[in-house]
């Protein structure tokens, strides 16, 4: 009987294997596959990241107190980038464009995307008009800091005078809101900060000439007491804006009349918060408003001590610029007509520069919560800033000498008003006169120079914050 047993499983075997498959079963094992391969699909080109435990510090070089540059790379190319939150994606300069310094050639990079190939265009870049073509890449900021197939955008033309050679956008992510149905359609896209699952950041510049800068990746208020720092709701979607309200020099135990004071009105302005701008943008008007009560400054900076501090209320909160914090110095450098020099406001009448000027270009931007301010380097010079994604507002803090926040000397006032929640934060530091910066490595917002990237009106530039 084992026999023949042995030879009805034989027989069965033979049949199992000649069977042919039914139709249902074809299709569990066609559903079975396609499955196994979307799930090993999404694992390969899910953005990876690891990310550090704890605050990740990175030093920003000075360049000619103008600027600030970051070393980091893509697809293991080491490039020099300067961040920017005036934007959310990251710009690369292609080595098809050309030009001097490291550039991004995909050719070289084992973990290069294409994107598709379709070319955009910018008007809204470190140059008057770039062309942009999105790939996919991986991307390391620092130890412990990694995107795989991370967004990028090549640029072929562009980048043509500027001394770096990308763009970190650290601007918010619009699909890093509340609308899950946004962001989950746009997941392919999303910014390295949302990668790389950093919710809040920090940036801080040294006041000492030729000093480094530094950003902080993750949490870095809560060294703080929550009395020892102001935070401000901001009101952009697509660039880190606050809204504000007054502006005007103010000297120690001298009356000042705000009549007619910038941002003074009812709608008042909209204050960006730009990180990659060498100076400040006022509004046209602004800036004849304020050099009335600014009044003469000597070529040297001599008369420094004797300068008022500029006064600004942002998001409810009272800030205080020190003269060191918005005059610089010019010695030595002569400007080619055309360039950065036209838009300098108090700028004296010869191109040989020698010379103490605010720190102040003119602006002609609007917005649909006002007339629209730019802070720059002598804003981040002073105040330690963090910047909170999850929650959309930004924190302020003293900056110290090296550029750890400090507490802010802050005191409550309007107690009973409407103005009940409002701080008013001064800044206590030595004078250390006027930063010398070189006119030939500023970098200021396009949109100053170009009026492009918005709906002109006038003479004035509507952007969308």
């Amino acid at each position: 009987s084992s026999h023949s047993g042995s030879g009805s499983n034989e027989v069965w075997a033979r049949r199992l294997a000649t069977r042919t498959p039914r139709p249902a079963e074809m299709k569990l094992s066609l559903v079975f596959l396609i499955c196994l391969f979307s799930l090993a699909h999404s694992v390969l080109l899910r953005p990876s990241h690891r990310s550090t435990r704890g605050p990740s510090r990175l030093v920003l070089r000075n360049v000619d107190n103008a600027h600030y540059v970051v070393n980091f790379t893509v697809g293991g190319q080491p490039l020099l980038g300067i961040l920017d939150t005036g934007r959310a994606n990251l710009l690369v300069k292609s080595a098809a464009a050309g030009g001097p310094g490291t550039l991004y050639d995909h050719n070289k990079s084992s973990f290069y995307k294409d994107g598709g190939g379709k070319v955009l265009e910018s008007h809204t870049g470190i140059d008057d008009k770039m062309q942009l073509t999105l790939s996919y890449d991986s991307v390391v900021l620092s130890d412990g800091l990694r995107a795989d197939h991370q967004a990028i955008y090549e640029v072929s033309k562009g980048f043509d005078a500027a001394k770096f050679s990308s763009v970190i956008g650290l601007g918010p992510d619009p699909t890093n809101r509340s609308d899950e149905g946004n962001r989950s359609a746009q997941t392919k896209h999303r910014t390295l900060l949302t990668n790389l699952e950093i919710d809040k950041f920090s940036i801080c510049y040294e006041k000492e000439g030729g000093a480094n800068g530094y950003v902080t990746w993750g949490t870095t208020d809560d060294a703080l007491k929550h009395e020892h720092q102001v935070r401000a709701r901001t009101i952009g979607r697509r660039s880190w804006a606050l809204p504000m309200r007054k502006a005007y020099f103010k000297k120690p135990k001298v009356e000042v009349s705000l009549v007619n004071t910038p941002c003074g009105g009812e709608k008042g302005c909209a204050a960006m918060l730009d990180v990659s701008m060498s100076l400040i943008a006022v509004p046209t008007w602004h800036l004849w408003a304020l050099s009335n009560q600014l009044g003469s400054i000597k070529d040297d900076c001599s008369d420094l001590d004797q300068l008022p501090s500029l006064k600004l209320e942002l998001g409810g909160q009272q800030l205080e610029l020190p003269p060191e914090a918005y005059m610089i110095r010019f010695k030595g450098m002569s400007i080619e007509a055309n360039s950065i020099w036209d838009l300098l406001w108090f700028k004296p009448k010869l191109r040989k520069v020698e010379t103490c000027v605010p720190a102040f270009v003119r602006s002609d931007l609007t917005s649909e919560h006002g007339p629209v301010w730019v802070f720059g380097a002598p804003f981040f010079r002073y105040f330690h800033t963090t910047f909170d994604r999850r929650n959309q507002e930004v924190i302020f803090a003293n900056a110290g000498d090296d550029c750890q926040p400090q507490p802010l000397n802050a005191s409550y006032v309007g107690k009973g008003s409407q103005n009940s929640s409002l701080f008013e934060a001064r800044l206590k530091s030595k004078s250390r006169g006027a930063l010398e910066v070189n006119p030939r490595s500023l970098i200021v917002n396009p949109l100053l120079m170009t009026r492009r990237g918005g709906r002109q009106d006038a003479n004035l530039t509507h952007i969308e914050l």
